[in-house]
């Protein structure tokens, strides 16, 4: 009996060939969406405000995750923002200047700092804090929301100058250093809201001298500050 061996298929190499747009397709692309998608058509505010709504009614209070590697389990909530470009640019901001952000303690402030960029710090209007009156964290809180004095800011800059150079500083995504102190952090911020949890009734006399610190060197931040005696 003749065996016949079945000869192997030939495959031929994929053809180099590229899915980047170029200029004319982006502009035709951007064109019909102008013409042709319903939601493009609305005027921009109204547009915004849908976006807004959007966001709001996703609203849920889920603390990020990691699993042992140290990755963020998270999914985008707003999917559509990446239909094209131009809603994108549009909402890009739109969740850091519509939402309130909360912080327990400091290296949850310190994370979130260094992982989002100015852009994004900078369209940030509320800030919540939640803090534990004790030595730690009323130490950070004091060193991120007291302003240091400008002059004294100029002086020690040349001191100081040559032994930062030796320094790795914090980046942002952006590569760009960061300051974790508030104000500077958060430009634009118009309301800090805190609330202070004492352990003991001794521990309001130092809350309060703090407080009185606090509203005399952040004028022009609406400050609400709520204290409640933990037992």
């Amino acid at each position: 009996m003749k065996h016949i061996q079945t000869p192997k298929p030939q495959f031929q190499p994929p053809a180099m060939t590229t899915t980047a747009p170029s200029v004319q397709n982006k502009a035709d692309i951007s064109l019909r969406n102008q013409l042709e998608s319903p939601l493009l058509q609305i005027p921009p505010e109204v547009r915004n405000e849908i976006c807004k709504l959007a966001v709001l009614s996703t609203f849920e209070d889920d603390p990020i995750s990691f699993d042992s590697l140290g990755v963020i389990e998270a999914e985008h909530r707003l999917p559509w923002t990446h239909v094209c470009k131009q809603l994108w640019t549009e909402t890009r901001t739109l969740p850091f200047a519509i939402c309130a952000f909360t912080f327990g303690t400091g290296r949850d402030y310190e994370v979130f700092v260094d992982t989002t960029s100015a852009e994004q710090r900078d369209a940030i209007g509320t800030l919540n804090l939640e803090l534990m009156c004790d030595g730690g964290e009323m130490r950070w809180a004091i060193d991120i929301l007291d302003e240091e004095d400008d002059e004294d800011e100029d002086e020690d800059e040349d001191e100081d100058e040559d032994e930062d150079e030796d320094q790795s500083d914090d980046e942002d995504e952006t590569g760009d250093k960061v300051e974790t102190r508030f104000r500077p952090a958060f430009p634009n911020l118009q309301k800090l809201n805190i609330e202070i949890a004492c352990f003991e009734r001794r521990d309001n006399a130092i809350v309060k001298r703090w407080i009185a610190d606090l509203k005399r060197n952040n004028k022009g931040v609406v400050l609400r500050i709520k204290k409640r005696v933990s037992r």
